[in-house]
């Protein structure tokens, strides 16, 4: 059965949007309107979609896999569960939504760690407290 009538079929056709590759706007415009972010992630280390839900400030539920798990849970920006979807429906029915505001300050620090200029800041101090060596006459950032 294909995932669009089981969607349907559970009754969830107001709740669920299944989407495919869209652009930036368009992914902007459904994270606005999302209650928070489901990374059911298998393989990935850390997927774009992770730094765009910080930047609408979207609640997380994310698997712990690669590098995303630890990273989500450090600055403690969401939820971390096991790759499984019994773990994924359990944060889905019993949190996703309702503690948007626990993990806000946390969602706010890793957020700065995908920021652009802020990580310009962080390389350009970092080679310019004299690293050791002489650096290259021009460097471009």
């Amino acid at each position: 059965m294909d995932l669009r009538r089981r969607v349907s079929a559970y009754g969830l056709g107001d709740s669920v949007i299944i989407q495919g590759p869209v652009d930036e706007s368009t992914v902007s415009a459904l994270l606005a309107r999302c209650d928070g972010l489901i990374i059911p992630s298998r393989v990935e280390s850390i997927p774009v979609i992770l730094s765009d839900a910080l930047q609408r400030d979207c609640p997380l539920v994310v698997t712990d896999v690669g590098d995303m798990g630890p990273l989500v849970r450090s600055y403690q920006a969401g939820m971390v569960v096991e790759p499984s979807p019994e773990s994924l429906k359990v944060a889905i029915v019993n949190h996703l939504g309702r503690e948007r505001d626990d993990f806000k300050e946390g969602r706010e620090k890793l957020y700065r760690l995908f920021d652009l200029e802020e990580s310009v800041d962080l390389f350009l101090k970092g080679i310019g407290s004299g690293a050791g060596g002489r650096l290259p006459d021009t460097v471009a950032v």
